[in-house]
């Protein structure tokens, strides 16, 4: 009888341990899945993660808006959560919007910090660094990346030319040198390049990130 007792227990236990290995497989399954939507901006040269959709539906939770952005293409969803701390920008004239300013049917691009956490359940939930609205005229590109030195991004794809025109600023809005660019997460915004490689170009406006 002991032994039939001890076999049973063996089995309660080892049955335990299985399905807590079970549990946290899928609590481990859930956090890839979530981390897999959106990608990183010039991977291994930004430390932030891009997401592009269209503005589904706008809520307000317990004070927070939040937006519901679908990429349609990838069959994929996220929510984005707006607090004070946001950058929300225009991509065609960089003025900074405001929230009243968003409305369903929108394309953004949002881009957070890719050591943040993300929700394990679906559609995830994050809020974002830096927030691109498009225009109603798609007059130019924006690029998020670290620069060298010699200004190219680090994964060799744009060089920066600056002249009297650029405008250099931090997030506050407040004008910098060209000097400050070297080694620095830049949002650049820009409109033609060369051919070359890398690209070359004379952006616009840069903005210096300190996050």
């Amino acid at each position: 009888m002991k032994i039939i007792k001890l076999a049973a227990l063996a089995a309660l236990v080892s049955a335990l341990i299985f399905s807590g290995i079970l549990v946290l497989a899928s609590e481990d399954d859930a956090m890839e899945e979530s981390n897999s939507i959106g990608h990183t901006e010039d991977e291994g040269t930004s430390q932030y993660m891009k997401y592009e959709g269209e503005i589904d539906s706008i809520e307000e939770v317990d004070g927070v808006t939040r937006l519901i952005v679908k990429n349609k293409e990838e069959d994929s969803e996220m929510i984005l959560p707006l607090t004070e701390e946001d950058l929300i920008l225009l991509n065609t004239d960089t003025v900074d919007i405001k929230y009243e300013d968003l409305h369903v049917g929108q394309q953004l691009a949002a881009y957070y910090h890719k050591e943040k956490p993300v929700t394990m359940i679906y559609p995830p939930t994050i809020p974002p660094d830096i927030l691109v609205i498009n225009g109603l005229n798609d007059m130019g590109e924006i690029k998020v990346s670290t620069f060298d030195e010699q200004l190219i991004s680090l994964d060799n794809e744009l060089a920066l030319t600056i002249d009297h025109e650029t405008l250099i600023v931090n997030q506050e809005g407040e004008l910098l040198d060209a000097s400050t660019l070297s080694g620095r997460e830049l949002v650049v915004f820009y409109t033609s390049t060369t051919k070359s490689i890398p690209a070359q170009t004379t952006p616009y406006k840069i903005i210096v990130l300190d996050f």
